[in-house]
């Protein structure tokens, strides 16, 4: 995956600053002092160069049911280090675990995650998500999900949504029953 990370981190240096100059992320070393039985998240800080790196104990948060935000302005195109934006749509979830973020009445994305839905055990992904993810890029590689417009009036169309991003995969178990989005 970590080729996924890279292809992204160098395809937006050279959009937003002009860069071809690539960032290898397997030179980052760890630090020793990482639990063994941990799951770490590392965050790379970079502009024309890597800037700060952080690890931190990631810890995976379940999800029961989703809330749809709206916002028809929204761009997160690559990413920022500044989520302002999705905070405050996050923000409206209410009592709802996460959020699904519909721009022009179409599904694009979770807070943290991409989406993918279950119809006839296929997974189909929205067409154009907010962030091109690296875990869907990989699946969509795999042929294991399929790119759909999908419009805030088909939701109730699949059987289940499952997020999906680094720490999260694509299957079944992980998935949210449909009744479970409230629009």
């Amino acid at each position: 995956m970590l080729s996924y990370h890279e292809t992204r981190a160098n395809y937006a240096r050279k959009v937003l600053f002009g860069i071809d100059q690539p960032l290898f992320l397997n030179k980052i070393n760890p630090p020793e002092n990482l639990k063994k039985d941990q799951t770490y998240k590392c965050r790379v800080v970079y502009d024309k160069s890597i800037q700060q790196v952080r690890f931190r104990e990631y810890q995976y948060k379940p999800a029961y049911q989703l809330q749809c935000v709206y916002d028809d302005e929204l761009k997160y195109d690559h990413k920022y280090e500044n989520r302002r934006q999705i905070e405050a749509l996050t923000a409206q979830k209410g009592d709802a675990d996460d959020i699904i973020i519909i721009k022009n009445r179409l599904v694009t994305d979770a807070a943290y995650s991409n989406l993918a839905f279950l119809k006839n055990n296929k997974w189909y992904t929205p067409e154009n998500p907010l962030l091109q993810g690296t875990k869907r890029a990989f699946y969509l590689d795999k042929g294991m999900i399929i790119p759909k417009m999908i419009r805030v009036d088909d939701i109730y169309k699949y059987q289940a949504v499952c997020r999906i991003n680094a720490f999260m995969d694509l299957s079944e178990e992980n998935a949210i029953p449909i009744n479970q989005i409230r629009l």
